[in-house]
């Protein structure tokens, strides 16, 4: 019956700041209020992994927090309602002994990530090291991560080193509010729970979230986003109907469909990602929340993000033709109609799903944050 599909899901882009510059903050999970999709916030997915010359700046040492302590005249204060994340999204190895950190300031209610600009006039990220080797620490923002603020490089000369000092560093961000006074967050480097994963049409892992399903439940829609111009699109992936050791993710625009690869599999059209869980379930997270008419959960997810820095959220519409009900993954855009999703063709639903952070899951992820040691 129905062929190809994929789905993709995330949370959304924002801008970052790093080293000596200026924050933004956005919001994370509340209360189920509708709200419309227009607000300007950003979320929570870490772009990729190894960021391109597009989406991060030129990397830049950091600093240790010991070489600011002479200039505070009191102790910093935690950030209020926040907590920070830093996710090691590139594991190091024998031949390329770097670990890849992503750090992110996010609400501790929505867990979607704090749009730093609009809440702070100024913003430090630094380090605390208290390990005894060598450890070459270098940070970059990222400008165009739904989830993530800055992506930062752990270097050593070995594979063992880098693995033994990661664990001795600690990240730190301080941030100054209107009236001057400096609050603080600090996070170790952390597994993760939660990441959107570069796929690229590979193949599809087994934590992949899934996010609906076709063919009377026979084939499951995996949550997924698409790139495309500035734009990072959630949407649907599938295994890819020609070659079942690729995937292919589907997703919508104003002006048609789009898929991540040629319908032979060979060509790779737009980079995608797949939402994939690492620890614990789906259902400890996420949640599908009924929206219509172009609103939103206050606790929608933000997933993509458009080219103008608007939030895309990650939502799912009512199949029409099937005799039993699926839901299609797809986005909802601010402005739009309904939730908009590819199935033989685009269609938008004015009642649709959306995929919003449950209250638990700011705690959960909070708990996780700790690396194991090698």
């Amino acid at each position: 019956m129905l062929q190809h599909m994929g789905i993709c899901v995330a949370i959304i882009c924002a801008g970052v700041s790093c080293s000596r510059a200026n924050l933004d903050k956005s919001p994370l999970l509340s209360n189920q209020v509708l709200d419309r999709a227009t607000e300007t916030t950003v979320l929570t997915p870490e772009p990729r992994p190894a960021p391109t010359a597009e989406e991060a700046t030129a990397p830049v040492p950091m600093s240790k927090e010991d070489d600011a302590e002479e200039e505070k005249v009191i102790p910093p204060g935690n950030i209020s309602g926040s907590y920070l994340i830093c996710m090691e999204m590139k594991s190091p190895t024998t031949a390329a002994p770097e670990s890849t950190v992503n750090c992110a300031l996010r609400d501790q209610k929505t867990n979607n990530k704090i749009a730093l600009k609009t809440q702070y006039s100024s913003v430090q990220w630094s380090y605390e090291y208290s390990g005894s080797g060598s450890l070459n620490i270098l940070l970059s923002e990222l400008l165009t991560s739904p989830e993530w603020h800055v992506t930062i490089a752990l270097k050593a000369a070995s594979l063992e080193e880098v693995q033994a000092q990661r664990n001795a560093v600690k990240f730190l961000l301080t941030v100054q509010d209107s009236a001057g006074v400096q609050h603080q967050e600090a996070s170790p480097v952390s597994m993760g729970a939660l990441r959107w994963l570069a796929l690229d049409g590979g193949r599809i892992p087994a934590n992949a979230a899934v996010g609906g399903t076709e063919h009377d439940g026979a084939d499951s829609l995996f949550l997924c986003r698409l790139y495309n111009n500035g734009d990072i699109i959630p949407g649907k992936m599938i295994v890819h109907y020609n070659d079942s050791s690729k995937s292919i993710c589907y997703a919508t625009t104003n002006n048609g469909a789009l898929t991540s690869h040629s319908d032979d599999a060979r060509t790779l059209i737009y980079r995608s990602d797949v939402l994939v869980i690492t620890q614990g379930s789906f259902d400890e997270y996420f949640e599908w929340l009924p929206a219509s008419n172009g609103l939103k959960p206050a606790q929608a997810i933000i997933s993509g993000v458009d080219p103008l820095g608007n939030p895309l959220y990650a939502c799912r519409g009512l199949q029409a033709d099937d005799a039993v009900d699926e839901q299609t993954p797809g986005v909802l855009r601010p402005g739009a109609a309904g939730c908009s999703h590819e199935y033989y063709g685009v269609n938008i639903t004015a009642n649709y799903q959306v995929l919003a952070w449950k209250e638990a899951a700011t705690k959960k992820i909070m708990d996780g944050r700790v690396i194991p040691p090698p």
